[in-house]
């Protein structure tokens, strides 16, 4: 699941900075368009053409003559009824409609679809992302089914085999003891954090069906379910668990395995499922 949330934001934030920049030059255009078409039925804003605008729209006012961009008729604003340069001959919009008003529904237009465009592409692209990682995210699903199936519960059921014996001068070795349990967390992230820096020198750069391998090696730690199980624990002394290896080496060996290759195979598939 994290896999593919990275995958995805990855590919979610390079469409928003597309769409944002189409957005962008659409409305540059639109806006420049527009700014033509209106500009178009004014003369230049020069000294010399004030008072020929003025005369000019004057006419159009007088005869009703249309907008030639919008098609609706030029009137006379509100507040005045003469035309004083070349500011008020910008404030003469149409009745019904006026560019910037336009302008603001085009934008508006455009968003709408563009949500929609995005939510498409969205759906579109979960699919795609979940089917290029699909064999990292599930060799990180099975890796993480493993370890939390036997840790830390399993774990701190195992017991050494020295449990309760005494040295020569009568005393109890503690590491045997009290402090088996906390050790064999410390063991396991030891060797959970050398397992993710050996697989920084993994040259996946030069490997073939890094993919397949790594699923492979997910479902090998299958295994460590049974070889777990045959370390001594606090169940056998109960009667309930029989089958057991009494060998603290052989414990430790396993946990050690266990963790590590936890951490390396992790880390791996993270690290190979964006190159893909």
């Amino acid at each position: 699941a994290c896999l593919l949330g990275y995958a995805y934001i990855d590919k979610f934030q390079q469409s928003e900075h597309r769409d944002d920049y189409e957005t962008i030059q659409d409305q540059e255009e639109g806006g420049s368009q527009i700014s033509s078409s209106s500009s178009s039925s004014a003369l230049p804003a020069s000294p010399a053409g004030v008072e020929m605008n003025r005369t000019l729209l004057q006419q159009r006012i007088n005869s009703g003559e249309e907008d030639p961009s919008t098609g609706v008729r030029f009137s006379v604003p509100p507040s005045s009824a003469s035309v004083d340069g070349l500011d008020d001959l910008q404030d003469h919009q149409p009745l019904e409609s006026s560019p910037r008003r336009g302008m603001v529904d085009t934008r508006q237009s455009f968003g709408h679809d563009a949500v929609l465009d995005a939510h498409h592409e969205t759906e579109n692209e979960t699919s795609e992302v979940l089917g290029i990682v699909k064999s990292p995210a599930l060799s990180i699903c099975l890796v993480f089914f493993v370890t939390l199936s036997l840790f830390p519960g399993w774990i701190s059921q195992l017991r050494s085999v020295h449990e309760c014996q005494t040295n020569g001068h009568g005393h109890r070795n503690r590491w045997s003891n009290d402090l088996y349990t906390p050790l064999a967390f410390v063991w396991f992230n030891f060797f959970d954090l050398t397992g993710r820096i050996l697989s920084g020198y993994l040259p996946l750069a030069r490997m073939h069906h890094v993919s397949a391998k790594l699923v492979a090696a997910a479902c090998l730690r299958l295994g460590l379910f049974p070889l777990l199980y045959l370390c001594v624990s606090h169940a056998d002394r109960d009667g309930n668990h029989s089958m057991t290896i009494d060998s603290d080496l052989y414990s430790w060996f396993v946990q050690a395995i266990f963790a590590l290759s936890n951490g390396f195979v992790v880390t791996t598939a993270f690290v190979h499922a964006p190159s893909l």
